[in-house]
């Protein structure tokens, strides 16, 4: 950006000796405000009134210029010089234009800054204002802020937009019309929504006691059942099962109310969630977990005993997460996967 403006100021007769009779435009040139980065320009002429020619040198540091730095002056001429002031810094500047050589005369230079470029009525952050982009006429704080748009038009600390005021803006929110849904938010009923925008939809609908570890097989091909005593239908999706051999993440599937499905290390018939499983039959803990809830956990030891062919299925009388945890409540047979165990002998 480039600005002229006239002079202002007083003449000053600035020297006049042997011929020589210097007349400076003004004694002080005060600059229109201008931003950072721009350039305002200001005419000041330099009259020889005297008899003989003067050879004028000029001389100004930054953030000011001159056009030229000598000047030959005839007698009578007259010559206009352009200074500028192109502000590198926050601040309002000061600084003297010196004419030397055959005349002298100083000049004072007054160059404000100007902090509202965008001329919205508020200064620039770094002018120590609060208008988080200068270059934007429409961007300030107390402006409105539509929604959706990827502007913080109002320079509040939120950023852009929190459409539905549920604390998460746009790009954060995976549905910011929305206050139901967001990061913070927990998995309810099995309405179809997305609604802590982990990517999974109504995977968090179980609470321990509802999934029960009912029927383990430590023997090849090994698989654990899992039975679903809740009335509703659960999403597995997300859900971990844990031995000490590792953590095993559950692929997609449901578990329908009153069903019970077969998590199982190789093929085997009506295995729903094939995983890589492998857990002792000496000593381990096989834990059903979702985002770090622990639903049913089962830990086998040396009261448990086991014959090599055999399964452990869980009594119906005890399909409890507590009940279950007893070596009682199991027996050995052959093993009914995905299918509700008989009662125990």
């Amino acid at each position: 950006m480039l600005l002229l403006l006239a002079a202002c100021g007083p003449d000053a007769v600035a020297w006049r000796a042997d011929g020589i009779a210097l007349t400076v435009g003004a004694e002080t040139l005060t600059f229109p405000a201008t931003a950072v980065g721009a350039t305002s320009l200001v005419p000041l002429t330099v009259t020889n009134g005297g008899s003989r020619a003067a050879t004028v040198v000029v001389d100004v540091g930054t953030p000011f210029s001159v056009d030229r730095a000598t000047v030959e002056l005839g007698a009578g001429a007259v010559v206009t010089l352009s200074v500028g002031f192109t502000p590198t810094e926050w601040a309002d500047a000061a600084g003297v234009l010196a004419l030397g050589g055959d005349a002298q005369a100083d000049v004072s230079l007054v160059g404000p800054l100007l902090t509202d470029a965008d001329g919205d009525g508020a200064a620039a952050l770094e002018a120590g204002g609060m208008d988080c982009d200068d270059t934007d006429a429409t961007v300030f704080p107390g402006a409105e802020d539509p929604c959706g748009d990827d502007v913080d038009a109002n320079c509040d600390p939120v950023g852009d937009d929190d459409c539905d005021q549920d604390g998460y803006a746009v790009g954060v929110d995976c549905d910011d019309a929305d206050p139901g849904v967001s990061p913070g938010a927990t998995e309810t009923a099995p309405d179809g929504r997305d609604e802590d925008c982990d990517g999974r939809i109504d995977e968090v609908l179980a609470t321990p006691g509802e999934l029960v570890l009912t029927e383990l097989a430590p023997q090849e091909p090994q698989w654990v059942e899992v039975c679903n005593r809740s009335t509703r239908s659960v999403a597995l999706d997300g859900f971990t099962l844990e031995t000490t051999s590792g953590v095993n993440a559950l692929p997609t599937g449901s578990v329908a109310s009153g069903a019970c499905a077969v998590i199982c290390a190789s093929e085997l018939q009506n295995c729903a969630f094939p995983a890589p499983l492998a857990f002792d039959p000496a000593a381990d803990t096989i834990t059903l977990a979702v985002e770090e809830r622990v639903l049913d956990a089962v830990t086998i030891d040396a009261a448990w005993a086991w014959e090599p062919g055999w399964v452990w299925s869980l009594d119906p009388r005890a399909a409890t997460v507590g009940a279950n945890d007893a070596a009682t409540a199991w027996c050995l047979g052959e093993g009914t996967p995905a299918v509700v165990n008989p009662a125990c002998p």
